[in-house]
């Protein structure tokens, strides 16, 4: 397999993936997309919207400070609305670059998605401070299965009266009317 067909195949795999966190993407990756692998809304209750633009990495390495910085530019070109902005990995991210992201004025969420043959899973989510006022209302839980030994991200809706909501599950979320953030 190519490097692109890996990449593309990438893409496609998280585009499927965040589909399950309640995500409304499209693919858009490509030659020339400017950064931007999809794009779309996060839509975690009836009430909530947010605009989302992500760029994936299947690198066989960390991602290091640089393509975070790369990620930071690619956000404040998408700043208005306020927009979340994802940048995946394959294999994680150096101690450099999330240490970075603790500086970061732009809304970004760094993601490791595992991908193999039967499915692809989130395994790490780290928000940079400006992310994480944006997602008051979201907590981030960590699910280790020993007999397999997999780590999985557990994203979570904190409602008002205090109480956490699977965002996976869809029967739980009955909220008024959407509002676009």
């Amino acid at each position: 397999m190519s490097a692109v067909q890996k990449g593309r195949r990438f893409e496609l795999a998280v585009v499927e993936l965040l589909s399950r966190y309640r995500f409304v993407v499209e693919h858009t990756g490509g030659s020339n997309d400017r950064g931007v692998d999809f794009r779309g809304y996060w839509r975690p209750s009836e009430r909530i919207s947010l605009p989302v633009i992500g760029q994936c990495k299947a690198y066989s390495r960390r991602l290091r400070p640089c393509e975070v910085r790369e990620m930071e530019g690619t956000a404040r070109l998408h700043s208005a609305p306020p927009t979340l902005a994802l940048l995946v990995s394959s294999n994680g991210f150096s101690v450099g670059s999330t240490s970075l992201l603790r500086s970061l004025t732009s809304p970004i969420a760094l993601a490791t998605i595992s991908l193999n043959d039967a499915s692809a899973n989130l395994v790490e989510l780290s928000l940079s401070p400006k992310a994480q006022a944006l997602l008051p209302w979201l907590f981030i839980g960590s699910d280790y299965k020993f007999n397999n030994h997999r780590k999985t991200v557990s994203l979570l809706l904190k409602k008002k009266n205090g109480q956490l909501i699977d965002i996976r599950d869809t029967t739980l979320l009955s909220d008024p009317p959407l509002r676009h953030l």
